[in-house]
This record gives structure tokens, C-alpha cells and sequence, in this order.
């Protein structure tokens, strides 16, 4: 289990660029050249957008196993960058899940994508 002391993430919780910590995971966990890591990462926002998206279509439509599928796909995602934090808080809607608990998987997966927004649009550039 992922430790996360909060499931609330506000813009000042953001000390150090989400990019920034994922490119130095991606270069000190796997040792990977800048050029890898570039497009490892591009690779990595594109899958937690449209697992993102995924994720959100799902809970509006209370259909649990894609809501399942896709936030483990995102916690997976962010773990993988080293995005421990954020991804604790798909953890969450994992959790959720198992607990039947709609209401909080709004609040978490808003909360995840307001936090992975910064990641997200530096992915645009």
C-alpha cells in the first residue's frame, strides 16, 4: 500500500514540478538517456490522460470495473514516475472501489486530476 497522509492535494502541497520528479526517477531508477527519458514520459502523460479520462467516464456512469481498471492503470502510471504522492490517491479510489464508497472516489479522482494537471499540460509543450 501506498502511504499518503492526506487524500486532499491543494497547488501549495506542489513543491518540486511534477516533471521535474519524474524525469529524475526515470533517469536514477532506470538509467535511461534523455532522449528515453523524453519519450518515456511523453508516452507516460499520454496513458494517465486518457486513463484519466477513462477513470472519470466510469464513475459517471458507476461502472466499477473501468473505474477499477483505470485507476489502477493511473496508480501504476504514477508509480512507475515516481509520483508516489499522486499515485496514493488512485490508490484511494482503488480502495474506494472495494468499499463501495462513490462519493469519496469523486472527491479523490478530482483531487488526482487537479494534482496531475501541472504533469498533464507539461506534456503539451
Amino acid at each position: 500500500m501506498i502511504n499518503n497522509t492526506s487524500n486532499k492535494v491543494s497547488d501549495s502541497d506542489i513543491q518540486q514540478p511534477l516533471c521535474e520528479i519524474a524525469v529524475e526517477n526515470l533517469q536514477k531508477i532506470y538509467n535511461l538517456k534523455p532522449d528515453q527519458v523524453k519519450t518515456l514520459l511523453l508516452i507516460s502523460i499520454q496513458t494517465l490522460a486518457d486513463s484519466l479520462a477513462t477513470a472519470r467516464v466510469a464513475l459517471d456512469s458507476s461502472n466499477s470495473d473501468d473505474l477499477q481498471n483505470a485507476a489502477h492503470k493511473i496508480k501504476g502510471t504514477l508509480a512507475g514516475l515516481g509520483l508516489t504522492r499522486e499515485a496514493a490517491l488512485a490508490e484511494g479510489i482503488e480502495l474506494g472501489i472495494r468499499q463501495d464508497n462513490q462519493n469519496d472516489n469523486h472527491v479523490l479522482l478530482e483531487n488526482l486530476s487537479r494534482s496531475v494537471q501541472p504533469l498533464l499540460l507539461s506534456g503539451t509543450k
